[in-house]
């Protein structure tokens, strides 16, 4: 951002708009919707399902993603999805339906929050603790489950998953209070949080969140983190 709720730079505490809010540029050679805007909810995560697609693969099962090859060819449904889920790790949910955003926010002490890959990141600095004792214990917890891992030597500069705690979110820029919920079609600033006038669709949201978490198996503590427990 460039000086938008005085903040420089994209790490926000919160994901306004200018930071998330980006077009999906789509160039097919052998397709006639060139120049046409199609005004659809689209995440990065569908583009795996949408490459394959064109190229006559069909993705994992497990995939969350959505191809958007019927939005490309104007054939099909004109929206992937009625509400997209986005955020980072060990922050806020958001949940937007292209018309409102909405905002959750964990709540203190924002656990239980665990780090679950086999990426090289977990060697990154975002602020968690990288504990090897505790690492191996959860690692044995999980090795039969969802999260098949072992732990591999002495360090965790293999990459293995490893559990961890993170600080309170980072200092630093304007400190909000509880939920949010703007209205980015008539205020793309988001000036004026209506969460308060809002409960209805506040509670629409916290159930979509709730719903999409459960639906691709994220690990049970988020709902606690986020406490949405009793969102159905």
């Amino acid at each position: 951002m460039f000086g938008e709720h005085n903040w420089i730079g994209k790490h926000s505490p919160t994901l306004y708009q200018p930071i998330v809010h980006t077009p999906l540029i789509v160039y097919h050679p052998h397709q006639a919707q060139a120049g046409q805007r199609v005004d659809a909810l689209a995440q990065m995560l569908d583009l795996q399902p949408t490459v394959l697609e064109c190229v006559g693969l069909a993705p994992a099962a497990q995939t969350h993603g959505r191809s958007l090859v019927p939005l490309i060819t104007g054939q099909g449904d004109k929206q992937t999805r009625e509400v997209a889920l986005f955020g980072v790790f060990g922050g806020s949910v958001y949940a937007t339906d292209g018309e409102w955003v909405f905002v959750k926010r964990p709540v203190a002490p924002n656990a239980p929050l665990n780090w679950y890959t086999r990426s090289h990141f977990n060697q990154w600095e975002f602020g968690q603790i990288n504990d090897l004792p505790v690492t191996q214990q959860r690692l044995a917890h999980f090795k039969d489950g969802r999260f098949p891992a072992a732990s591999s030597g002495d360090t965790l500069n293999h990459g293995g998953p490893s559990s961890v705690a993170i600080q309170p979110q980072g200092a630093g820029g304007p400190k909000q209070v509880g939920d949010e919920l703007y209205h980015v079609a008539v205020d793309d600033q988001q000036t004026e949080n209506l969460a308060g006038q809002q409960p209805e669709r506040v509670a629409h949201f916290k159930q979509a969140i709730a719903a999409y978490l459960r639906a691709i198996q994220a690990p049970e503590e988020q709902l606690d983190r986020l406490d949405l427990r009793s969102a159905t």
